[in-house]
């Protein structure tokens, strides 16, 4: 009886370890396993051009969830205890239409959210030349006594407008002893390319002149007595009258000048200039007024200058210029004007200057030399002279050397 009631219990035990594994099975069974549940709210968005923000919802069965995106323009912010995210998309300002993918993961299931933004419209600006020369203006407009830009181009003090190929240019800019342009001049004046007359002198400019090389319409240019720097820049070879003297501008005198062919005025005077004036420049045969006073040069006088047929000044005095005075530069009969004087010149003065009707004038601005020596004439003695002859060391005694009308028609 004990042993049939001892089978029985094994058996009641067995049965339930049976069904206890079989409930393991199941649950381990992968088969078996109840999956996460993961919906949005969207299956793509369709933005346009503009800046969008959307809201879409999340259902789970997971506990939280990630979002993510592929596109820096398309961003992500999820908000799992609102069971949402937000989708911000910024302004698409190309001509392409630009696509992205959201990536929403939640347990083990993931979906993706197609994004597609419309191309942008594209704005073309279009710059007038007119509009161009206006922008260049306004850059140079750095005084203290600006132009009033409300008020039209033209009523601007010292601009002058001519009507080119259709469009209002900016063809003359005269603004001498004035506080509209000061410190150093922008590099928007390279954009005036139908500039032909430019006028800053006394207006305490600072820096260095910029390359001008593209102003091929440029025929005057003057930038006397302000306090520019550095050295000669590219110019244009339209170029008749230039003026940069009474400035502090340094170096040596560059070769590229020589390219400046049109050239009737040249003034360096009174700045730092040193070294020799370049034999290169005998291409210059056009020249008037050929005025390097007041510098620190070296070297000998070209003799190139007696071939300048049509001077009418030529002012090399107080700079450091050795040797002789070239023979044939009192035979060209232009020349009215001649300042030689405190340079370290040695040797006789060529007949051809002691025998110019202009001599009397000429032997007081030629013969005074540095360390009290003067030069031979064969018509004085050295004591004669010095009884005749006032010789002045001042700077600003050697500020009235004149210069030709810069409006006169024959610079063009």
């Amino acid at each position: 009886m004990k042993t049939e009631e001892n089978i029985n219990m094994i058996y009641k035990y067995s049965s339930l370890i049976l069904v206890l594994l079989s409930l393991f099975w199941f649950s381990c069974d992968p088969k078996t396993k109840k999956e996460d549940v993961l919906t949005v709210s969207v299956a793509s968005i369709s933005a346009s051009a503009n800046s969008n923000t959307y809201e879409v919802k999340v259902t789970t069965s997971a506990k939280e969830f990630e979002v993510s995106s592929n596109a820096t323009w398309c961003t992500t912010v999820s908000n799992v205890a609102n069971s949402s995210f937000s989708v911000s998309i910024t302004a698409n300002n190309l001509d392409l239409i630009r696509s992205a993918v959201i990536t929403v993961t939640a347990g083990t299931k993931t979906v993706t959210i197609s994004v597609t933004q419309a191309a942008g419209e594209v704005i073309v600006i279009i710059i007038t030349p007119t509009m161009r020369d206006s922008i260049a203006l306004v850059a140079l407009n750095t005084g203290t006594t600006k132009w009033n830009t409300a008020e039209p181009m033209d009523k601007w003090a010292g601009v002058k407008l001519d009507v080119i190929s259709g469009s209002r240019r900016v063809t003359e800019l005269s603004i001498p002893d004035n506080t509209i342009i000061t410190g150093a001049i922008s590099d928007s004046i390279k954009n005036l390319t139908e500039l032909i007359y430019l006028d800053f002198s006394g207006n305490n400019l600072t820096g260095s002149v910029p390359d001008l090389s593209g102003l091929v319409k440029l025929v005057v240019l003057e930038l006397k007595n302000n306090t520019l720097t550095g050295g000669i820049p590219l110019l244009p070879v339209s170029l008749a009258y230039l003026s940069m003297g009474q400035n502090t501008l340094s170096g040596t005198l560059p070769v590229h000048v020589n390219n400046l062919t049109s050239l009737m005025v040249f003034d360096l005077g009174l700045n730092d200039f040193t070294g020799t004036i370049p034999a290169e420049w005998l291409s210059l045969t056009k020249m008037k007024y050929f005025y390097l006073y007041g510098n620190q040069l070296s070297g000998e006088m070209p003799v190139y200058l007696s071939t300048f047929s049509k001077m009418e000044a030529l002012a090399l005095d107080y700079n450091q210029l050795t040797g002789s005075i070239p023979a044939g530069i009192g035979l060209i009969s232009s020349l009215q004007k001649l300042t030689l004087q405190q340079n370290k010149l040695t040797g006789t003065v060529p007949a051809d200057l002691v025998n110019n009707a202009n001599w009397s004038v000429w032997s007081a601005t030629v013969v005074p030399q540095q360390n009290g020596e003067m030069l031979l004439t064969g018509k004085k003695t050295t004591s004669e002279l010095k009884n005749t002859i006032c010789i002045s060391e001042s700077r600003d005694a050697l500020k009235a050397y004149p210069l030709p009308g810069k409006r006169s028609e024959k610079w063009r």
